[in-house]
């Protein structure tokens, strides 16, 4: 509901029978009410927080990253979370990298990423995303033989078949 109040005209007519023109600014503002009603009704569960994350990511508002951490204390086994987390971790990396930002950063990013994807693994170790991801953060690393090692490992628990995995392999 959400996103249909910020990118649909059409929204209007769900509010006003009226006819009446709705400012885009008051859709927005009625949006935000719906995504932080819903987390409000839903404030211990990690899944609330993902979508308001993806929310404010989607429409760049601020908050995204308070919403990622309260998922992570609220769902620190929480597959989803972990996932999303550590894909965070890996874009800040890229980005700090790209815009040559300082290397520590970069490193530090990167290392989280790693993190979230091993205690993914450990959650769900016959789910392939999180293999994808570490393997990928050791390819950035400059550690090609540790991503091989990884890839290798999700070939024999996940899914000998995967076609993401053979062809990163």
């Amino acid at each position: 509901l959400a996103s249909v109040l910020r990118d649909q005209e059409h929204a209007e007519q769900l509010l006003n029978k009226e006819k009446r023109s709705v400012s885009v600014e008051a859709r927005a503002k009625l949006a935000d009410e719906v995504i932080d009603g819903m987390v409000s009704r839903n404030a211990e569960n990690p899944e609330a927080y993902l979508a308001r994350y993806r929310y404010r990511n989607q429409y760049r508002l601020p908050g995204a990253e308070s919403d990622l951490e309260a998922a992570l204390k609220h769902g620190p086994e929480h597959l989803g979370t972990l996932l999303v987390a550590a894909a965070h971790a890996r874009r800040e990396a890229e980005r700090s990298e790209g815009g040559r930002g300082p290397a520590d950063r970069t490193r530090v990013q990167y290392e989280k990423a790693r993190d979230l994807y091993t205690r993914a693994i450990k959650v769900a170790f016959a789910d392939g995303r999180a293999y994808l991801g570490l393997g990928e953060v050791h390819m950035a690393l400059g550690q090609m033989d540790r991503a091989v090692e990884v890839w290798r490992q999700a070939l024999a628990q996940v899914d000998k078949e995967s076609i993401d995995l053979n062809l990163r392999l």
